[in-house]
């Protein structure tokens, strides 16, 4: 089902099964709006919603409009309040010491009109009673050293939208991190960066999107617990093996990249639910896809594949929405596919469902996933 989350003046759309947990559902919002989980409440027809409780539970249907309200900004301790006001007091006290010093000197003074910001000291005093580190958008060549002296208790950290181009190799002392966002940087992947990644087993949640990554390393296998990994937007020519042993991952996304192939040991994944390699220079997909039992979701537009494997159509047996638009592949050539029936069994009882709550939403499950005529791709027009 299709819910709708609006927070201020911006609304976003999730996709989501009745079976899923509303912890889910946060996560994707926080894949979306940049907002950690721990920082969101959802609000349903004046209902706070839990984070164990399902959607079903929750009686979430297609199209419910939800409130996300993001509580770091919104609530306020009184520990919280008094330190920003001692922040407050001090930056006063330094922009009157400032005009002083000036005047003694015969200077006009010129006093800000805006507190000064917090030092990192202060910000990192912050984190370590969150657990949260944000420093999002701030313009970080590299990372502060005030994070080292809190890593223990670092759960979360927000790095995105910044212009690193490395990650430290002390990235490693954040043995607590959970969840780790470097969005929109300047990341080759070399260096430190990966063996600093890959030192952080206790991560479920990893996004690099948007950055310059041209390959991942075997490495990355060691995240075990990984629930979602972000690669969207980058120049990766080639995966590794090791992500089929990934078996907690649920979200994968591979978008606008360079790959060729997707690797054999894909089909290890076993969680994996969403596989977004859309925009890519795909040829074909390996049958090992077909031992995904819980793939709901595969897109692949805008590729070079002229066929899908039947065994992927018939062994992928949760699979109800499958994107091929942009691709040499025709509806027609879709449909005459070895086990296209199997799979539109599944994708009209997915519509059928829609039909039945009396609302229909863009999730693809009224649309059998490809072209009615016959195009090349952005893709293949490309250097081979």
């Amino acid at each position: 089902m299709q819910l709708l989350v609006q927070h201020g003046k911006e609304t976003y759309q999730v996709t989501c099964e009745e079976d899923d947990a509303v912890d889910e559902v946060m996560n994707k919002i926080e894949t979306l709006s940049g907002i950690f989980q721990g920082y969101q409440k959802l609000i349903y027809k004046g209902k706070t919603l839990h984070k164990k409780e399902t959607a079903a539970q929750a009686k979430l249907k297609e199209g419910a409009k939800i409130m996300l309200i993001a509580t770091s900004t919104h609530t306020e301790t009184k520990g919280q309040a008094a330190a920003k006001e001692a922040v407050k007091a001090k930056a006063a006290q330094a922009r009157e010491r400032a005009a002083e010093q000036l005047a003694a000197k015969g200077a006009k003074a010129v006093i800000p009109s805006a507190p000064m910001p917090a030092s990192w000291q202060e910000r990192a005093a912050v984190w370590g009673r969150t657990g949260i580190a944000s420093m999002r958008d701030v313009g970080l060549g590299e990372v502060p050293e005030e994070l080292w002296e809190v890593a223990h208790a670092i759960r979360a950290a927000d790095l995105s939208c910044n212009r690193l181009a490395r990650l430290p190799a002390r990235l490693s002392s954040l043995s607590s991190l959970g969840h780790l966002r470097a969005s929109h940087n300047e990341l080759d992947g070399c260096g430190d960066t990966w063996q600093a990644v890959s030192s952080l087993t206790a991560l479920t949640n990893l996004a690099l999107d948007h950055n310059r990554l041209t390959a991942l390393p075997e490495s990355v296998s060691a995240l075990t617990r990984l629930q979602w990994l972000a690669l969207s937007h980058n120049v990766i020519a080639e995966l590794p093996g090791g992500l089929g042993c990934l078996t907690n991952l649920k979200r994968l996304d591979l978008r606008s990249n360079r790959l060729r192939e997707l690797p054999e040991e894909l089909g290890g994944a076993s969680s994996l639910q969403e596989l977004d390699a859309s925009e890519n220079a795909l040829e074909q997909l390996p049958k090992s896809l077909a031992r995904l039992k819980l793939l709901r979701t595969l897109l692949l537009d805008k590729n070079r594949l002229r066929e899908v494997p039947g065994e992927i159509l018939k062994g992928c047996s949760s699979l109800a929405r499958l994107s091929l638009h942009g691709n040499p592949l025709t509806i027609e050539q879709l449909r005459s596919s070895e086990g296209f029936q199997e799979f539109n069994t599944r994708r009209c009882a997915s519509a059928d469902k829609q039909i039945d709550m009396h609302v229909f939403s863009p999730s693809g499950s009224f649309d059998e996933g490809a072209d009615h005529v016959q195009w090349m791709s952005w893709a293949a027009s490309g250097q081979q």
